[in-house]
């Protein structure tokens, strides 16, 4: 495909860097060419149905002119030069169409497309893994496309539920079942025993934090910060022969998120609401069994009746259970059952607000959207204590375009998300609240003790433990590209995400409301900021050739600066003074510390695609890559790729097999890698502290030699429908 349907369907970046700056001044002044114009109008229908079709890619290829079609399938092309002029329509899920006119300067040609549907979407158009727009049939790996158009009715809350169950090999493993809580996504399974195993996230084209949170707050992934109202389409690739472009990180897959992008014509405006309940299924838990006789719990039920013996096995003590538990006559040794997880459960609820704003015109276009969404989940009911399962997001999303000549493009897109995650102590933690109610004995329980814990805590006092987690991110980015030439294409981005959040672990003073636990009854909390900055900057150039009348050329050259810095500051405080002074510098046991990292990758890479006939095409690409975790004596990474695809329904001649209609067979192999640690190259010492002084101890002996993990990967496949 023409780089100007790249440039159309990647959205921007935001940052200002001395070289961008100055290849932005050279292209202002650039001189434009005058010559003689006129315009192209037109409608796009569905073929059958004829029913109108917006939202389609219409434009000539080799230059920057393009326009998509409108709700009532209408379009506009303006500037277009005088004489015979291809023009092309594009739309996921269709056939791409051409069309041959005469334009004459000064007056208007009109045209009219009908685009039938696509069994195999071959003509499909992505981003992801070529480096520039390129049809589907031409790359030699498969790449997914998760479409929103056609998850409109889907009940949708975040970017987990948006990919589950979506795309072979691309699973999603639930971090937790509370409000909020995220998954870690694994791509054709795990390939690395040390190292991170999650693919790499691009939003609009710039790197973004995909962490999960595994602190005390819960599994909140960093990826539900993204409002799913405000995403168009998602690309997937699933291994290093498809991502060697990306190189360094990107061994385990590479997801690419587009979002929404303005359209010239009417304002449209849309507001959308979602609401629903959920509920457990109390049925699956069996209830609880116990007897009114409890030798190792006579010394917590005590003496009932006031003889100065324990009562753990007498009538009073059956009498006591039979009232509290509501099960009717028993005596000391019968044998009752109650259901006594339901008092942890509620009806839970969700709720979203979503509103956004489209339009434009052929030299400015805009969109803007905001979202609320509220979800209190269905574990942690307010009969125990404050702790709640709960999340609320309030997200934002703006991303505008201008054209302010035929050649030139400029974007600015930006993302802003507040949020609150709130879960009781739960989760892979033997004394978390679940784990106490199903080890809770119910001959043990009463007023002081409501399930009947038998140890460190009752049920009340669990629920007296706060954790949560505040998060503010921000993504902004900034693109500009520029035709000197026709069929040349200079495309530059710079974008930085930053994401502030602070983790709280936090027990009130006097928190022990039943006078059962005896540790800290004057409160402790726990606070961890986690301050993240990921920096991308992205140049690349692309020429579009044919060089013989059945030879074509697609050449990619760019380089890629990537900057991840992760801050956290911790603090801790144990034992508070008084009620309200429960801040950590006011406990009488302060601690505190801190951990930063900082990585930077930088690398150069170079494609060339070449096509025979629209029909055979062959892909060969590689990249360059250095990192800071590389050992000082390891040198740069090389990471080639190599690809093949035949669509021999593409050729003159082609006979349909049986009901066959379309055919790609394809082959790819290739590489990329995965760095180790930030400080695994470096001898390093951990502080020993002692009363004699401090001191340290080794921690990790290091290597000037050490490289990264390579993953090479063959690819073989067909597609045919």
């Amino acid at each position: 495909m023409g780089p100007r349907t790249f440039v159309r369907w990647i959205a921007a970046r935001a940052c200002r860097t001395p070289v961008l700056s100055v290849a932005l001044a050279a292209l202002l002044v650039a001189p434009a060419t005058l010559q003689a114009q006129g315009r192209i109008i037109g409608t796009v229908t569905e073929e059958g149905s004829l029913r109108p079709l917006d939202a389609v890619q219409v434009f000539i290829p080799g230059t920057s002119i393009g326009a998509l079609s409108n709700s009532s399938g209408r379009f506009v092309l303006l500037n277009v030069p005088a004489g015979e002029t291809v023009v092309q329509t594009q739309r996921v899920g269709y056939a791409s169409g051409t069309e041959t006119v005469t334009v004459v300067d000064g007056e208007t040609i009109s045209i009219d497309f009908t685009m039938r549907t696509s069994a195999i979407e071959l003509d499909q158009i992505v981003v992801t893994g070529a480096g520039q727009a390129t049809a589907v049939k031409k790359l030699g790996n498969t790449i997914a496309t998760v479409n929103m158009d056609v998850l409109e009715d889907a009940p949708i809350n975040n970017f987990s539920e948006l990919l589950q169950g979506r795309e072979p090999g691309v699973n999603l493993s639930a971090t937790g079942g509370m409000a909020g809580e995220g998954s870690q996504i694994r791509i054709r399974g795990t390939s690395s025993l040390t190292q991170d195993n999650n693919p790499i996230i691009y939003v609009d084209g710039i790197r973004i934090d995909n962490s999960v949170n595994e602190g005390d707050a819960g599994g909140a992934s960093r990826l539900d910060d993204i409002n799913p109202d405000a995403i168009e389409r998602v690309e997937i690739l699933k291994g290093a022969a498809a991502a060697t472009l990306y190189g360094t990180e990107a061994s385990h897959g590479v997801i690419q998120i587009f979002t929404k992008q303005g359209r010239a014509g009417q304002t449209q405006w849309e507001f959308s609401t979602e609401g629903g309940i959920a509920a457990m299924d109390q049925s699956r838990y069996p209830k609880h069994a116990g007897f009114a006789c409890s030798r190792a719990g006579s010394a917590l039920v005590g003496d009932l009746n006031g003889d100065g013996q324990s009562d753990g096995c007498s009538q009073v003590h059956a009498d006591q259970l039979s009232s509290y538990w509501g099960v009717g006559n028993i005596g000391p040794y019968d044998v009752f059952e109650v259901p006594l997880l339901n008092d942890l459960f509620e009806t839970g609820n969700h709720q979203s607000y979503s509103l956004s704003v489209r339009g434009g015109s052929q030299t400015m276009n805009y969109f803007i959207s905001g979202r609320y969404a509220r979800e209190d989940g269905a574990f942690g009911g307010g009969t125990f204590g404050p702790a709640e399962d709960l999340d609320t997001q309030k997200q934002a999303t703006a991303n505008v375009n201008f054209f302010p000549s035929d050649n030139f493009r400029f974007r600015i897109s930006s993302m802003y998300t507040e949020r609150y995650h709130e879960v009781p102590s739960n989760g892979n933690n033997t004394t978390g609240t679940f784990s106490m109610a199903i080890m809770s004995k119910p001959e043990l329980a009463g007023d002081g003790n409501p399930t009947g814990t038998g140890a460190f805590a009752t049920m009340r006092e669990m629920f007296n433990i706060e954790q949560f987690e505040e998060t503010r991110r921000f993504a902004g980015s900034l693109n500009a590209s520029y035709n000197p030439i026709e069929n040349v294409t200079l495309d530059g981005t710079v974008g930085v995400d930053i994401i502030s959040s602070g983790e709280v672990d936090f027990s009130r003073f006097g928190w022990d409301v039943d006078g059962f636990s005896s540790y800290a009854p004057q409160g402790e909390r726990g606070l961890t900021d986690h301050n993240r900055r990921e920096v991308t900057i992205d140049l690349k150039a692309t020429w579009t050739t044919q060089l013989s009348d059945r030879l074509s050329a697609d050449l990619l050259a760019g380089t890629q600066i990537l900057q991840s810095e992760y801050h956290q500051n911790y603090s801790y405080g144990f034992s508070f003074p008084a009620p309200g002074l429960e801040v950590t510098g006011a406990a009488a046991e302060p601690t505190a510390g801190e951990t930063l990292i900082a990585e930077v990758n930088a690398g150069v890479f170079m494609q060339g695609q070449f096509g025979w006939d629209d029909y055979l095409f062959t892909t060969i690409g590689a990249r360059f890559d250095q990192h800071s975790a590389f050992g000082t004596t390891a040198g740069a990474q090389f990471y080639p790729k190599i690809s093949m695809s035949f669509v021999p329904s593409d050729m003159d001649g082609w006979d349909e097999i049986g009901p066959v209609s379309s055919l790609r067979v394809r082959g790819a192999i290739g590489q990329s890698g995965l760095q180790p640690g930030a400080f695994d190259q470096f001898t390093t010492f951990a502080p020993r502290p002692s009363e004699d002084g401090p001191g340290v101890e080794p921690e990790n002996l290091g290597n000037p030699d050490l490289r990264p993990e390579i993953s090479t990967e063959w690819e073989v496949g067909a597609d045919f429908g």
